[in-house]
């Protein structure tokens, strides 16, 4: 089944991996290699250092690295055994998957949490493209510093209006970059570093973290729960990349490592950045380090990085968005405007409204929702269905489909996941931090994510099972 998505007029995307429809094994064409570097490209990118900058608030260059970097591979366990298993094998991405979990109808729900998680972070790149295009006018004497607002907003949706024309030929456009990008990506990452070690090493090493509690034990927590909310926010959009991969075998070791460490080690120069210099603008940080010279040539890298990562972001929300009921074939260019339109407005409101002032709480607040649908993946697919999906069914909008369980609504998925956010809340408050005594030995994400799995397993067979629902029995 490889459906042929026809656009009007110029606007056709004909590869099947633009399509929701299971990819044959024949249209798997990605290798270990190619996944690694596309993983280390989406994962590499202003975001991390923003990551690291929060860690940086409560741990030092040090334990900050190692709590970053065990929280994102702990993290990455979770949310492989919750996304791929179930994609892999059947070759759809996690949002189609979704359906056998919450309904041929609740399923939306993986579609709203998916755009509004993965376009939020779209919007915190292209702005720092924008700021980035700031500091780098402004060094070279082009504008002047009154001109902040206004230059980031231009392009900040000049990148924006980049990435969709970019993306209007599909994703393999921006593959043909991954390796590139990967390249300097990399290198500007241990650069940057390197240059904060060797200038700033005694204010590093001496700096007091700014929001560190008295409990070391609580500050190393955060610094993990920090790492395990990044990762499980990949469950959405993990199945995109992956199902290009013929088996689950190929594709754990480049997205383990690729969407990983890259954030532990890019996540240490955030750190390092926060606690030498006290600035929480990336691109601002990146002048005063390298000076006019060196960090002009570092932001020139790093704007083209967030725009690789951005397109990939993008490629995944708009295959995320076709899964919507009615729009499967939707034109290629209207998805991709749905994506991209309304957070390209927020640039126009308010730059700074997710990539500074409500990063914290936006972050936590989704932690509190990928923990519990993980826990309840992983449980569904690999216990409940013992690996085994009705792939017809899948695609089944019917009221008699395997997946229809109450009105295209699995009520104990729901239950299960709402039990699991409320715990979550309570042990760690996305607002203030302020946690439960458990946080600092359990963290939020795997309480969340195991009472919500048990809890899942209960209501399926008291409500769902038992009444011959949900394809299970078969």
């Amino acid at each position: 089944m490889t459906e042929q998505t026809a656009g009007a007029k110029g606007g056709a995307v004909s590869d099947a991996d633009e399509g929701i429809w299971p990819l044959l094994m024949s249209e798997r064409t990605w290798g270990m290699w190619r996944l690694m570097i596309v993983c280390v490209v989406v994962t590499a990118a202003t975001w991390d250092y923003i990551i690291g900058e929060y860690v940086g608030y409560y741990l030092n260059l040090k334990p900050g690295f190692a709590a970053l970097t065990v929280g994102c591979l702990a993290g990455m366990v979770l949310v492989f055994l919750a996304s791929l298993p179930g994609a892999m094998k059947y070759g759809v991405d996690t949002i189609v998957y979704s359906r056998s979990v919450f309904g041929n109808k609740g399923f939306i729900f993986s579609i709203v949490a998916q755009y509004l998680w993965l376009a939020l972070w779209i919007n915190i790149l292209l702005v720092f493209f924008g700021k980035a295009g700031y500091q780098l006018l402004l060094a070279t004497n082009v504008v002047g510093e009154g001109s902040e607002y206004i230059t980031t907003v231009i392009i900040s949706l000049a990148g924006f209006l980049i990435t969709y024309l970019v993306l209007l030929k599909g994703i393999r456009t921006v593959q043909q970059a991954a390796t590139i990008l990967f390249i300097f990506t990399t290198l500007v990452g241990v650069w940057i570093l390197y240059l904060l070690l060797t200038e700033h090493y005694d204010a590093i090493v001496t700096a007091t973290p700014a929001w560190a509690a008295e409990s070391v034990t609580w500050n190393w927590m955060i610094g993990i729960e920090i790492g395990l909310i990044t990762m499980a926010g990949w469950w959405p959009a993990l199945g995109a990349f992956c199902r290009l991969v013929p088996s689950a075998r190929k594709a754990m070791p480049p997205a383990m490592i690729g969407l990983s460490i890259p954030v532990g080690v890019l996540g240490a120069v955030g750190i390092a950045a926060i606690l030498a210099l006290g600035i929480s603008d990336p691109a601002a940080w990146m002048m005063a380090i390298g000076g006019p010279t060196y960090g002009v040539i570092i932001l020139v890298f790093v704007l083209a990085a967030n725009l690789g990562t951005a397109m990939m972001m993008t490629y995944v929300i708009a295959l995320g968005v076709r899964s919507f009921p009615g729009v499967e074939r939707m034109d290629w260019r209207f998805a991709l405007a749905i994506v991209l339109a309304p957070f390209a407005l927020l640039v126009i409101v308010d730059p700074d409204i997710f990539f500074r002032t409500w990063f914290g709480a936006f972050f936590a607040f989704f932690g509190a929702i990928w923990g519990p649908v993980c826990g309840i993946c992983i449980v569904d697919f690999l216990i409940l269905r013992k690996q085994r999906l009705d792939i017809r069914a899948l695609f089944d909008k019917s009221a008699n489909s395997a997946y229809a369980f109450y009105g295209g609504i699995n009520p104990a998925a729901f239950l299960a996941g709402a039990v699991g956010f409320v715990l979550y809340i309570y042990t760690l408050n996305p607002l203030t931090y302020e946690s439960a005594p458990h946080f600092e030995y359990l963290s939020a994400t795997f309480p969340a994510a195991i009472v919500a799995g048990a809890l899942y397993w209960i209501l399926t067979k008291i409500m769902v099972q038992s009444a011959g629902k949900g394809g299970y029995n078969k």
